[in-house]
Formats: C-alpha cells, sequence, structure tokens
C-alpha cells in the first residue's frame, strides 16, 4: 500500500499531518487497514528538499534508512529545461519503534 499526505497550507504546521500519519501508522501495525495484514515494518520516502516532513518523519520516530539512495530524472513533454531530477531521503519505522513512541 501507498499514501501521501498532503496538507493545504493554511492548516500545516498545525500538527495534522502528523495526527493523520500517526493513525495511519497504528493501523497499519494493527492489521486494521481494509485487504491488508499486520504489518511490521513501514518505509517512507521525502524529497530533499521538504524539511517540514523530514522533521515529521523524526517526530513520529523514523530512522533514516542510509543503505537506500533514490533519484529520479522527471522528464516532462516540452520544454526540454523544465525536466529535472528528485532526490529523495528513505525512512523506515518498525512496530517496535513505533510502540516505543
Amino acid at each position: 500500500y501507498e499514501f501521501e499526505i498532503y496538507i493545504l497550507a493554511p492548516y500545516r504546521r498545525q500538527g495534522y499531518a502528523k495526527e493523520v500519519l500517526s493513525a495511519a501508522i497504528k493501523a497499519a501495525f494493527d492489521g486494521n487497514m481494509d485487504g491488508m495484514n499486520e504489518c511490521e515494518r513501514i518505509v517512507a520516502s521525502v524529497r530533499t528538499e521538504n524539511t517540514a516532513s523530514h522533521a515529521l518523519m523524526k517526530s513520529i520516530g523514523f530512522a533514516e534508512n542510509k543503505e537506500i539512495a533514490f533519484c529520479m530524472q522527471v522528464f516532462l513533454d516540452k520544454p526540454k529545461e523544465n525536466n529535472r531530477t528528485i532526490q529523495l531521503k528513505h525512512y523506515y519505522i518498525t512496530k517496535e519503534m513505533f510502540a516505543g513512541k
């Protein structure tokens, strides 16, 4: 499963993302998501420039996975100057890490 969280600008930095993400993680670890068995580990990918999301990951208890590095080239139709590279940092959290938070 994969999901993303988007918070509209006027509502950012008020704890909504942490609340939603924490509830989703708890549901995943407890096996309370439709069609999903209880899981033991969750991974997350965050764009390197998204400092707020990096802080969110750490505040929930995610650890940075330094073994994984990811970089992808995004090719847009036109103009060629709009093509760009997106770099991601990867995080993980286990059921035990989350329970201890």
